[in-house]
């Protein structure tokens, strides 16, 4: 952020991700005029506000009940809070991640990978929540229509499934092909960040999935 501010645009070689985020704070300290680490918390905290109303609306338009209350329980979670104020990507990478599922739930496809593209040029694992959006929007068709109607190529109403599914393809064979072609998915030290295959993430995700869950479920 301090090398933005100063007009340094080089990518550190520290830092894993893209660097979105801290352009984004950097530009808005410009325009204000003054570097100040209290003054980029500030800002941080503005930005990971708007997490609330789009949460909020998120589960309304789910359909769910006592909105306030799961709003709630999103503050008072003790892994999103404190983050409000840390100079640090999860919260705003979180928010892009709720507005794509909003967006999608509204059929705003274009917009969703659009913003999609944007969450991924902030932090690459985004691309799973553009990929979890269209398998969505796939499983929504297939419940709603039939899986034998659904897969029926004479049905041109099939064909609209196509161009639901096209802005978050192009998204995320585009960030794909970044990766691959770049051999890592990290920007600054990519020695150390090689693709492969960690099942131990997906072990820790099942735990966690199972822990979280369980209150719901008794």
């Amino acid at each position: 952020i301090w090398q933005f501010f100063h007009g340094n645009f080089t990518p550190s070689e520290y830092i894993t991700v893209p660097p979105t985020y801290h352009a984004i704070i950097a530009g808005f300290l410009k325009v204000i005029g003054v570097f100040s680490v209290e003054l980029a918390r500030v800002i941080q905290l503005l930005i990971c506000a708007l997490t609330i109303p789009v949460l909020y609306l998120t589960n309304k338009q789910l359909g769910h009940q006592n909105n306030d209350y799961r709003t709630l329980l999103f503050l008072t979670c003790p892994i999103a809070l404190p983050f409000f104020s840390i100079l640090y990507t999860d919260i705003p990478s979180l928010l892009l991640a709720i507005l794509i599922f909003l967006l999608t739930l509204q059929q705003r496809y274009f917009l969703a990978a659009f913003v999609g593209a944007g969450a991924i040029a902030m932090r690459q694992p985004n691309l799973i929540w553009v990929i979890f959006c269209a398998t969505y929007v796939f499983m929504d068709y297939l419940l709603t229509k039939g899986w034998r109607n659904a897969f029926n190529p004479r049905d041109k109403e099939n064909w609209t499934l196509v161009l639901k599914l096209l802005p978050y393809g192009v998204v995320s064979l585009g960030a794909a092909l970044i990766f691959v072609l770049r051999e890592t998915v990290a920007v600054g030290d990519a020695g150390m960040h090689q693709i492969s295959l960690n099942l131990s993430n997906l072990y820790m995700f099942l735990l966690l999935s199972f822990l979280f869950f369980l209150p719901y479920h008794i």
